[in-house]
């Protein structure tokens, strides 16, 4: 095929239904002629869609996207100025540097002892970037686990700390900006795990596409939850649900042949497999 996108279009009169049909299958060409048309017309670019290596991700398409995405007039400097908004140009914090979202966060003079105590433990960040959300995406992408966590309460420790001296004129002490980010990942999750008096000991999220009832749906997640605790290492004596009839459904060894009935046979091997596991109702 030798078209490009702008062979698809008559340009008063949407696509270009018989260049369509000559290019993709019948099928496709349904979908394709199915497709509204935008408002706004773009000629046609070629771009390198592949890394610098030759290979193709799909955060390479991302990246294109995101760089042919129109930035809005509003968020200009002249714009502002035309309505009326007086921006202030320098960082409130050094009075030197013009005041973007990453030299607050990040490249301020005032931040360079954290920048470098957080430099001499991990992975250098790149150099060039001017857009905050260029700069995240680009160094999330160097570092994982633990460290994304702790660098996302980092940024969120500084902007919580320039706020508090440029709008209230408080002194928060920025010595030790890290140390109380390990801290906060620290207290965080120790609110995840607890003892055997009754506090949490772990907790999970996890999304499932449920095509059935609400009591299928009410089914599996006693059995994802009875199974997540196993994987954690705990030994889960006492299940309680407010699902009166699923725990009914439980004990009594029901409804083996339903549409629940390969479910409760997952509940009862384990609960076989872990002797004393009850299954008990508590009110909503």
């Amino acid at each position: 095929m030798n078209a490009t996108m702008d062979n698809l279009f008559q340009h008063s009169d949407g696509w270009n239904a018989q260049m369509i049909n000559n290019c993709f299958l019948p099928y496709d060409t349904k979908s394709i002629l199915q497709i509204p048309i935008g408002s706004e017309n773009q000629n046609d670019i070629i771009m390198w869609h592949y890394n610098k290596s030759g290979n193709f991700i799909v955060k390479n398409g991302y990246w294109i996207g995101h760089g042919l995405e129109k930035k809005p007039d509003t968020y200009t400097l002249g714009a502002l100025i035309q309505w009326g908004v007086q921006p202030v140009s320098c960082c409130a914090a050094c009075i030197i540097g013009f005041e973007t979202t990453l030299h607050v966060l990040w490249t301020c003079n005032k931040l360079k002892c954290i920048r470098n105590e957080w430099l001499s433990k991990n992975k250098a960040v790149g150099e060039g970037l001017v857009s905050f959300f260029d700069f995240i995406f680009d160094y999330l992408s160097k570092i994982y686990g633990d460290k994304r966590h702790l660098f996302c309460i980092l940024l969120w420790r500084i902007w919580f700390i320039r706020n508090s001296s440029v709008h209230n004129t408080n002194t928060v002490d920025m010595t030790d900006i890290i140390g109380w980010s390990e801290k906060y990942l620290d207290d965080y999750r120790s609110l995840n795990k607890g003892n055997l008096v009754g506090e949490v000991m772990a907790c999970s999220s996890q999304k499932v596409i449920v095509y059935n009832s609400s009591m299928f749906a009410n089914v599996l997640a006693i059995q994802r939850g009875v199974q997540f605790g196993i994987d954690c290492g705990l030994n889960p004596k006492l299940i309680e649900s407010d699902e009166a009839t699923v725990i009914k459904w439980i004990n009594l060894g029901n409804l083996r042949d339903s549409d629940v009935g390969n479910i409760l046979s997952d509940i009862d091997v384990v609960r076989t497999a872990n002797c004393g596991m009850r299954f008990s109702h508590i009110p909503s």
